[in-house]
């Protein structure tokens, strides 16, 4: 391979770091060329909207991927009077009734378009482009862009890369339809500033299929430099006569991925979505319909057949929420530590509806997969999990199924306790991909904004300086010591994560150990804001992780994040380490000035993390 191509910086940049042999080669960030129109594209030019609604396009797919359902809560809670929605493109089934139920006359369906058919997109002014993973180009933004409309984008990927917030569109959180609903009400409330972004935009935002054409003709002369053979009028290009088809060409067999099936990963034994808070266990309406096509009645227990996969169906109802949010099977293992994840399709569910009145129309749920491998065999626990937006809610089921040679061949119910439950909804929260109690010289991160909100926290458990019998803290080795309590940043309704910063009294190093979140219902009765898990426990071990020597005096900070938001909020409590061991720990009095010092160097650090990659 002499060259590589890629959209955008992004996915070069990714690319390079997965594969450093790439930094060898030939990397070319030439973008992706615009289909073409059978007539030009004239773009909207700027008209004030003098009392009528903002229009909105919603481009592409309608799929969870491309942030459906974000823009299904935009849309039930945006101003009908304010503004119209309108929505180009395929809706999968799972959406479409859920969507077209709402019953906007806000909202216009256009159905499918050909790609290069955007003329019809300039009766809306701004796009929408809310994807929760990172894109590697995105044609539709350029064609909003062609048609002059405003773009707001999820900051990932080429999204992130192509616009610059503020001046040629607007990047917003992922899964924030209230901040999507800021920016459009910015929009819809400020002439100057529509007018001045849309003036912003210009074709140096996209690239032509001239332009694209033009760079790939010189690119390849480059690799393979013209070097005619002969004299007559026919001559041949010695540097490209790789590219001449060859007379055996359509004996050859086609490469297998492209009529090769898509992969499916349905089994994963992490989360397979960030969640920034827990807001339920055991506090939902659910019932299962079937295991692997089993009716759970005393007689389809008995009569149980071995099957081939696991399979399950039922409904889950999360009272007080009116998105029914993506749904998983946790499979919580009896015998070991595995715990195992099934993605669930939702279904609409008429039935429940009918006697919860509050409930979402895609109520229902089921999911399959074929457990295969010595890892999957044993006994399982069944969970459900439900995510809507980052929060999630969890319930243990009494189902138990037994998994051997591949198939279930037994099904049981079995009432947990409320210990079991306790257990069960550890082990999966703590499923999240958050590496905790081990040295990390970054939080997992790219960009990250610093809020000043104020941070109440209280320290149950520090080492040898505050405890309680059965805190763990006794017995450790001098490398290790345990800590438990709670915090939380005010005016935020979620936990999301803790971690525990330590902070050189130089100020140079900052090493992060993440914590584990747990329910608190004490300081909920206390503060009525807090979310559920505001608790957080880990046992910190001061020589696993990063390479780092922790030799000297320490402060200690924990900090707090939200989805893309962080706060910092100092304890009075020095380390004294040696070789990454605890020689003590001891209370200190900080001034103004320490706490400004130290919470500077760890924001430092923190905000440094944007040019970096994972």
């Amino acid at each position: 391979m002499d060259a590589i191509l890629f959209g955008t910086e992004y996915s070069r940049n990714l690319t390079h770091e997965i594969y450093p042999v790439l930094d060898d080669k030939r990397s070319c960030v030439y973008g992706v060329p615009s289909p073409e129109t059978t007539f030009p594209v004239t773009p909207k030019s700027y008209a004030p909207l003098e009392g009528r609604p903002l229009g909105v396009a919603i481009i592409g797919n309608f799929l969870r991927t491309k942030g459906a359902d974000a823009i299904i809560n935009l849309l039930e809670i945006a101003h009908p009077e304010h503004f119209e929605f309108h929505i180009f493109g395929y809706i999968h089934p799972d959406y479409e009734a859920v969507v077209r139920g709402l019953n906007r006359d806000n909202v216009k369906f256009y159905g499918r378009y050909n790609a290069g058919d955007i003329s019809a997109l300039t009766v809306a002014d701004v796009a929408l482009n809310l994807s929760i993973w990172p894109e590697t180009y995105c044609i539709s933004l350029s064609e909003a862009w062609q048609s002059g409309l405003i773009p707001v984008v999820t900051d990932v990927g080429a999204l992130g890369d192509r616009v610059e917030d503020g001046v040629n569109g607007f990047k917003v959180p992922i899964g924030r339809p209230d901040v999507v609903l800021e920016r459009l009400e910015l929009l819809r409330s400020s002439e100057y500033m529509r007018k001045d972004i849309m003036q912003n935009i210009t074709p140096a935002l996209w690239v032509t299929a001239s332009d694209y054409a033009e760079k790939m003709r010189t690119l390849y002369h480059d690799i393979a430099p013209l070097r005619p053979l002969g004299t007559a009028e026919l001559q041949v290009d010695a540097g490209q006569l790789h590219i001449l088809p060859h007379k055996s060409w359509r004996h050859q067999a086609p490469p297998r991925h492209i009529f090769d099936p898509p992969t499916q990963h349905d089994l994963m034994i992490e989360l397979p979505e960030p969640v920034m808070d827990w807001v339920g266990i055991q506090g939902a309406e659910y019932y299962v319909d079937d295991v692997c096509h089993r009716v759970l009645s005393r007689s389809g227990l008995e009569t149980f057949q071995p099957a081939d996969e696991f399979h399950i169906r039922g409904w889950y109802v999360l009272p007080d929420c009116n998105s029914s949010g993506a749904i998983y099977t946790a499979l919580i293992s009896q015998d070991d530590d595995t715990v195992i994840f099934v993605s669930c399709s939702r279904e609409a569910r008429g039935d429940v509806t009918a006697f919860l009145p509050n409930a979402p129309l895609r109520s229902g749920f089921s999911g399959k997969a074929a457990l295969r491998g010595k890892w999957c065999e044993g006994a399982f626990r069944i969970g459900l999990v439900n995510i809507v937006n980052g929060a999630a809610s969890f319930l243990l089921t009494p189902i138990i199924i037994e998994v051997k040679g591949a198939k279930v061949i037994s099904l049981r119910n079995q009432i947990p306790e409320n210990e079991v439950v306790l257990n069960s909804f550890d082990r999966v929260a703590g499923r999240d991909g958050v590496l905790r109690g081990i040295k990390l010289d970054r939080l997992m991160q790219r960009k990250w904004y610093f809020e000043s909100a104020e941070f109440l926290f209280f320290i149950d458990a520090f080492a040898d300086l505050l405890g309680q019998e059965g805190d763990a803290t006794d017995n450790l080795p001098s490398a290790q010591f345990f800590t438990r309590g709670w915090g939380f940043m005010r005016r935020f309704d979620r936990a999301g994560d803790m971690f525990l910063a330590l902070v050189s009294r130089d100020g140079a190093q900052v090493i992060f150990f993440g914590l584990q979140r747990a329910p608190r219902l004490d300081v909920q009765n206390e503060f009525n804001e807090a979310p559920l898990s505001v608790g957080f426990q880990g046992h910190i071990d001061l020589e696993a992780g990063y390479y780092s020597d922790l030799t000297g005096l320490y402060d200690v900070c924990l900090v707090n994040t939200i989805g893309t938001s962080y706060g910092l909020k100092a304890i009075s409590i020095e380390l004294e380490l040696k070789e990454n061991k605890l020689v003590q720990s001891r209370y200190r009095s900080l001034t103004p000035e320490d706490e400004a010092r130290f919470e500077g160097a760890i924001r430092q650090r923190i905000e440094k993390q944007d040019g970096l990659t994972w």
